[in-house]
């Protein structure tokens, strides 16, 4: 009987601990916003609507010194290996459509690490790590499943862009569900909403497979968002751009639509997560690939620079990390140094990974989860902005210190898009009347036909010529008023705005008339307009765009800020291949900022600390002499999408 009883026991504590639920892994959800701006979340900007995300950002951990690469592509290679992009090949710039490469398949992804510790992974949004052969697509480099597009941009709702070799060619489309092209369903309709859409719908299938489990176990998800927001082109949604008080500048209004369009998808997201018990066990992480593009829209006031660039504004990246019952400390600012490599390790080691990652795996990112959950001291003292050979350029902050370098600098201005002086305020209609009543001039015709229609008495033409002075005394005044203010404007500006746009701001601070207003970058070619195309149907006529803006006033283009420096234009002097890398160091310009007391990068300590400026110098030239060859192939036209029935797609290379 005695034996029976410890049987029955014996049963029924095995039975016991097969119903205990083991620790779960946390879910992890990866948002990666695109060119967003600096200064365009609510928590920087109170003029600027992300109401999710700062709900989430205060409810977590803000991290104001989090940095990204200056581009497109060198962010994603350096999210998804944690190496730096100068390590890789990748140091270059953004992939363009036809280049015979991609992230090189040698490498292993943080979505191929997750597998192997039991992760569901998944994609969503922009790949733009490279697509000519198969193997450098998304499902062929550890993620489960994909919905998104190759490139780096498209049109939001056509899902095509322009790639023509004769005129007569349509634009090629480019998205895909996993490997196969998906139209139906997604063309003609906005890819913000796809992108939400499809992270609900994964949200419910894993939903689905713990529901069916007796003991609801299920493999946690990492899905991994690459939204296109907020990446040219300007188009937005006709419902979200009514929400945004309008100004006059239309760039900027749209812009503020496509991220509140975004930050409105987050939101729903969010909800799915807490209505399918997902909420509490998911990791949230939010940042951006670089800073965002003056020329359409966004602004990184009052840092440095656009981007493209290895200032502030082009590289410190809006983040923060939401871990509901995870994080040791929430609701406060991190000011720590947190790099994009940093995040394979950071995430991996809260996977479940069993040893180091950074160095198992020969990683340049380090684990960050204490020094954001506890605020704990950063194990990383250096970062690398980014560097390149022939001629040597790049930027290495060490504690504090930023040394920057390069010959002849691009877009290092500060850039206030916001600026009231830059806008055209308009004037109710009474003090335009009194504007015009004080400026009007009695002319002689006027003068013979006066009531009596007296000849004006030489006493009376007196008056009027005084009149005239005093007059052309205020208009002088008021033009070296507006000069004063204009100068202050642009007296940070390098280079230094065209006389045009000069021009310009004289004429908007002057006059105050925006119907009169004309070759502002908003004339009748950048107008709101909806774009309406025969093959669009009537469920998608509410977009928005700005069509073929040109310049804006601060004289910077989309092609600017996809090269960091103006020394890769062909008009640089080449450097004598022969030369030592110190020597082709201190031939360029170079400049020591500390970026913790000044973030603005407006004091350049170069002179007056000598010796830090020579320890960063150092390390400098260390990592130049230990950079990987760019891997920046020029265009193979054997791959354009005219050959591939009008879509670009892969077969045209070989990976490696």
């Amino acid at each position: 009987m005695l034996v029976l009883i410890l049987s029955v026991l014996v049963l029924v504590g095995v039975e016991g601990r097969t119903h205990v639920p083991k620790q779960r892994r946390p879910n992890i959800l990866f948002i990666l916003a695109d060119d967003l701006g600096f200064n365009d979340v609510s928590w920087h900007n109170k003029e600027f609507r992300t109401p999710t995300l700062e709900k989430l950002a205060r409810e977590g951990v803000i991290l104001e010194q989090s940095y990204a690469q200056q581009v497109c592509t060198p962010s994603r290679a350096a999210l998804l290996t944690g190496k730096y992009p100068f390590h890789i090949g990748r140091q270059k710039r953004a992939l363009k459509p036809l280049q015979p490469t991609g992230l090189s398949v040698k490498l292993q992804t943080l979505p191929q690490q997750l597998k192997k510790l039991g992760y569901q992974t998944h994609m969503v949004g922009k790949w733009h790590l490279g697509y000519c052969s198969v193997d450098y697509t998304p499902t062929r480099r550890g993620f489960d499943t994909f919905l998104g597009f190759y490139l780096g941009s498209q049109n939001y709702y056509t899902h095509d862009r322009d790639y023509k070799t004769k005129r007569s060619e349509p634009p090629s489309y480019d998205f895909r569900k996993n490997e196969a092209v998906a139209k139906d369903g997604y063309s003609n309709v906005y890819s913000t909403e796809i992108f939400r859409d499809r992270t609900i719908d994964i949200l419910e299938s894993v939903k689905n497979e713990r529901d069916l489990n007796a003991y609801q176990n299920y493999e946690p998800f990492f899905i991994y968002l690459a939204f296109q927001a907020t990446h040219a082109p300007l188009q937005a949604r006709s419902e979200m751009l009514s929400k945004i008080p309008p100004t006059e500048n239309p760039s900027r209004d749209i812009y503020k639509a496509m991220a509140l369009d975004m930050d409105y998808a987050i939101n729903d997201i969010v909800d799915g997560l807490k209505k399918m018990d997902f909420y509490n066990n998911t990791i949230i992480v939010f940042t951006t690939d670089n800073g965002g593009a003056i020329s359409h829209g966004a602004s990184n006031w009052p840092l440095r620079g656009s981007k493209g660039t290895l200032f502030e504004g082009g590289t410190r990246a809006v983040s923060f990390l939401h871990a509901p019952n995870r994080l040791n400390k929430t609701g406060y600012v991190n000011s720590k140094l947190i790099h994009i490599t940093d995040w394979m390790p950071t995430l991996l080691k809260q996977a479940g990974y069993p040893g180091d990652p950074s160095r198992d795996l020969g990683l340049d990112g380090v684990d960050q989860w204490d020094t954001i959950s506890r605020d704990t001291d950063t194990p990383r003292q250096e970062m690398v902005y980014n560097l390149k050979k022939d001629p040597v350029s790049g930027a290495i902050r060490i504690g504090d210190y930023k040394i920057i370098f390069g010959r002849k600098f691009n877009k290092q201005g500060w850039y206030d898009v916001d600026s009231t002086a830059l806008l055209c305020s308009r004037i109710h209609k009474k003090q335009r009347r009194k504007l015009q009543k004080s400026s009007e001039l009695i002319t002689d015709s006027q003068l013979q036909s006066s009531r009596r229609g007296r000849r004006v008495g030489r006493g009376k033409r007196r008056r009027i010529q005084k009149r005239e002075r005093k007059e052309n005394k205020k208009s002088k005044k008021r033009e070296e008023k507006y000069t004063k203010k204009v100068m202050k404007i642009w007296k940070d500006w390098l280079p230094a705005p065209s006389v045009g746009a000069q021009a310009l701001i004289r004429y908007r601070m002057d006059n105050c008339n925006w119907l009169d207003f004309v070759g502002s970058g908003h004339d009748t070619n950048t107008q709101l307009n909806p774009r309406i195309l025969n093959n669009y149907t009537s469920t998608t006529r509410n977009i928005i765009s700005i069509l073929d803006p040109v310049p804006n006033p601060f004289n910077i283009t989309a092609e600017d800020e996809d090269s960091e420096f103006e020394d890769e234009l062909e008009t640089i002097r080449s450097i004598s291949p022969g030369r030592s890398l110190e020597n082709q160091f201190d031939e360029v310009d170079s400049a020591l900022y500390n970026v913790r007391e000044d973030p603005q990068e407006k004091r350049n300590l170069k002179l007056t600390h000598p010796e830090i400026f020579q320890k960063l110098r150092g390390r400098a030239i260390y990592h130049l002499s230990n950079i990987a060859p760019e891997d920046f192939p020029p265009p193979d036209f054997s791959g354009h999408p005219s050959k591939f029935n009008g879509v670009f797609s892969s077969g045209w290379c070989t990976a490696k």
